[in-house]
């Protein structure tokens, strides 16, 4: 099938363009064909053109996304593993100070919602809640002195500290007159973040890993144990 010279120049500046995954659809040796057509050679065709380009985009980014995933060095690995745990972190923290402002939010809301009903006093019965939440912190306090971070001293104290501080920032709206704040907890961009930071870290550990199963082992001189 013969090709007229507005097509051909076509293929050309296409092909011309491909990257380096084209050729290798094209030519899997890495090297150009011959000029002449061979026998039972596929026609160059603009469907031939077009599945060439196609082909070339798919491998482009399949290497992009292997580069992407596979940093070249170790060192470019630990500075991604680093930036993506400092992004963690701060997402993280955001999400603790949204719970600590939406649990504040739903203190002013009840309060609000049993003066309403029963003629709460809402000041007082803050205050009253403040004195329960840390009158359990000073009760943890006077039978340990101090707690670390085990797992039974992290949930005994965990919910006292959070809830004395909702109150805190409860009474500090109430006190200044502001509308209170309808803080949300959308943990998605943390829970991406994290998964990131947790495909970067265990790559790093299973290269390292790979990499010390792949050291020889010393020989032992015959006749020595």
């Amino acid at each position: 099938m013969s090709l007229n010279k507005p097509l051909a120049f076509a293929g050309v500046v296409v092909l011309g363009t491909i990257i380096v995954g084209a050729i290798r659809v094209v030519s899997p040796g890495g090297s150009p064909g011959p000029a002449t057509a061979e026998p039972g050679a596929v026609p160059i065709t603009l469907d031939v053109i077009n599945q060439a380009v196609q082909g070339a985009k798919q491998a482009g980014k399949e290497q992009g996304l292997e580069e992407a995933a596979a940093p070249p060095t170790l060192d470019s690995a630990l500075a991604s593993r680093g930036a993506t745990l400092s992004a963690a972190l701060e997402l993280a923290g955001a999400d603790t100070q949204n719970l600590v402002c939406a649990r504040a939010a739903q203190y002013l809301k009840f309060a609000s919602e049993q003066q309403a009903t029963q003629a709460l006093d809402v000041e007082r019965w803050l205050l009253d809640q403040l004195a329960k939440e840390n009158d359990l912190v000073k009760g943890l306090m006077a039978t340990h002195g101090s707690m670390d971070g085990t797992a039974a001293s992290a949930t005994a104290l965990d919910s006292p500290l959070r809830n004395r501080t909702a109150i805190l920032a409860a009474l500090n709206t109430l006190y200044t007159g502001d509308q209170p704040v309808g803080c949300r907890v959308a943990a998605f961009d943390s829970a991406t973040q994290i998964d990131a930071l947790l495909f970067a870290a265990r790559r790093i550990k299973e290269n390292q890993a790979q990499a010390v199963a792949k050291q020889p082992t010393p020989e032992v001189p015959h006749g020595q144990p």
